[in-house]
């Protein structure tokens, strides 16, 4: 049975690559909500339903629900449409995207963002349980024992502060040591670990007086170190890109407006990828 899906939004880079010919690729995973394909380069980009929303390697379909082909399923491009098998994914509405917030106007605001840090960590207090990361950086203890593998997350995570510290201040070979401890800890499709990273970097875009190679250093070290998918959102986040919920919450953070909404969608991604996230970003506004 073919099927005829409709791209509602595409994120920019997505879009800039796939009109680059010849692309090709494969299905790499499929879930409830999200189809993901690793491109014959190594790129990966996710079809996803309206309630994952936009993300930097996303195309927002407009169904709800899909029945997504079959892992190693082939996919190509022929304009305006992406074939994957037998389905066809009609691109000729779909708006772009951009996943990097403004940067520049945040960066121009980020002394009085960073003013707002105890409101931001009093928010997400109460949920310190989603994540061993969180918990360790909110002072928070989980409301269970943490089991044998989180508590080796967390002492590995531990051990991984202070050489990730030493890198924000300058010492390279400190932040190859520590994005390498990080690097590809914990399970799933996109570990722990690198979740962690990812917020801390976009910590430093808001941050750091030299985001761009810092970011770019950690992420080349971190991104061969784990999955396909994690290496993606890494270089990602090295380039200044996140998804929607991020986008909202820092606009928050920027305009002093309720962080409860903004928190909680950040929070909603993944089993524990929007908490790590959240970890890394908090530990970053913390050094400075």
């Amino acid at each position: 049975m073919t099927a005829q899906l409709t791209a509602r939004s595409i994120s920019r880079p997505v879009l800039q690559r796939l009109c680059q010919a010849p692309w090709e690729a494969r299905v790499l995973a499929s879930f409830e909500q999200a189809c993901n394909l690793l491109a014959s380069d190594g790129a990966v980009l996710a079809l996803v339903t309206p309630r994952v929303g936009n993300g930097p390697l996303n195309i927002v379909v407009a169904e709800e629900t899909c029945a997504w082909p079959a892992s190693g399923t082939p996919a190509w491009m022929s304009q305006p449409f992406l074939h994957i098998g037998r389905d066809c994914l009609d691109l000729r509405e779909a708006r772009a995207w951009e996943p990097r917030p403004d940067w520049p106007t945040l960066r121009a605001q980020a002394h009085s963002i960073h003013q707002k840090l105890h409101k931001l960590q009093h928010r997400a207090r109460p949920h310190g349980s989603r994540s061993a990361l969180l918990a360790l950086l909110l002072h928070t203890p989980p409301h269970t024992a943490p089991r044998p593998s989180a508590k080796a997350l967390l002492h590995l995570a531990q051990d991984a502060l202070a050489p990730l510290h030493a890198g924000w201040q300058g010492d390279l070979a400190q932040l190859t040591a520590g994005s390498a401890q990080l690097a590809g800890l914990g399970g799933g499709l996109t570990p722990a670990g690198d979740d962690f990273l990812c917020g801390l970097m976009l910590g430093a875009w808001l941050l750091h007086p030299a985001p761009e190679p810092l970011c770019q250093r950690l992420a080349q070290n971190a991104a061969p170190r784990t999955t396909p998918l994690s290496a993606a959102l890494l270089r990602a986040a090295a380039a200044g890109q996140c998804g929607e919920p991020w986008h909202a919450l820092l606009r928050a953070l920027a305009a002093d407006t309720d962080l409860a909404g903004p928190l909680e969608a950040v929070l909603a991604h993944g089993a524990t990828s929007g908490a790590d996230a959240l970890a890394g970003f908090l530990q970053s506004m913390s050094w400075e």
